[in-house]
């Protein structure tokens, strides 16, 4: 076995910026979509979402394949092992976008609330941020960006909470807000979903760099070697 080299190395984390490009753009132009109710660019990323299927069936296949030729041991085998599981989370943040577009292409789209576009657009930003944050720190192995992208999360969780509250009281005002309030809901729980992911492929750059599970410890908590 002449084990993984540094080619080999290089190869998977572009295969996983790929993806990750493709998944950010996806967020990216759901909201696009949903600002602007343009049901052909959401249908575009809804058809695109089969692309990222197939790149995550791509990058399984390099994976398996290095694992069954070079047998990789300590920091490759936790290389090879994150990235497969980081394609998933992509893969997932895609499935969400997708998701959200088609209530776009639906009669809820348009019964967006505007007045929260503002709150929605921030926390969309933050989220995309987050993607490519953690997959920068996934490239570069850069534990101190990983930590930062777990620490952002709360800044996600205090927007859902607040446009949570925001749907509750606008459906209880008024029966004719129903359909604004659930879909303002719907799309604020699906990007704190997304901004989960993320948080998830930044745990996994602590673990691929120190060999350390910390996806059960409070973000507070985590301290780096």
């Amino acid at each position: 076995m002449t084990g993984i080299t540094q080619e080999e190395r290089t190869e998977v984390r572009e295969m996983l910026s790929h993806i990750a490009v493709k998944a950010e753009e996806a967020v990216k132009k759901t909201f696009d979509a949903l600002f602007e109710h343009n049901t052909e660019l959401a249908e575009d990323v809804i058809e695109g979402d089969s692309e990222i299927n197939d790149l995550e069936d791509a990058m399984d296949q390099h994976c398996i394949t290095l694992l069954a030729l070079k047998q990789p041991m300590a920091r490759d085998l936790r290389l090879v092992t994150s990235a497969m599981k980081a394609t998933t989370e992509l893969e997932r943040i895609a499935d969400l976008a997708s998701n959200i577009s088609g209530k776009t292409c639906s009669s809820y789209g348009g019964n967006f609330p505007m007045e929260y576009k503002d709150d929605i657009l921030k926390a969309s930003e933050i989220t995309q941020g987050m993607i490519r944050d953690s997959i920068e720190s996934f490239v570069s192995r850069n534990k101190r960006l990983a930590l930062k992208v777990i620490l952002r999360d709360e800044e996600i969780d205090k927007l859902n909470r607040r446009i949570w509250k925001e749907a509750f009281l606008m459906m209880n005002s008024d029966k004719e807000n129903v359909s604004k309030a659930l879909i303002l809901s719907y799309v604020s729980k699906n990007l704190e979903r997304i901004a989960d992911h993320a948080v998830h492929i930044a745990e996994m750059v602590i673990y691929m760099v120190e060999g350390r599970i910390v996806r059960h410890l409070p973000p507070e908590d985590i301290e780096l070697e």
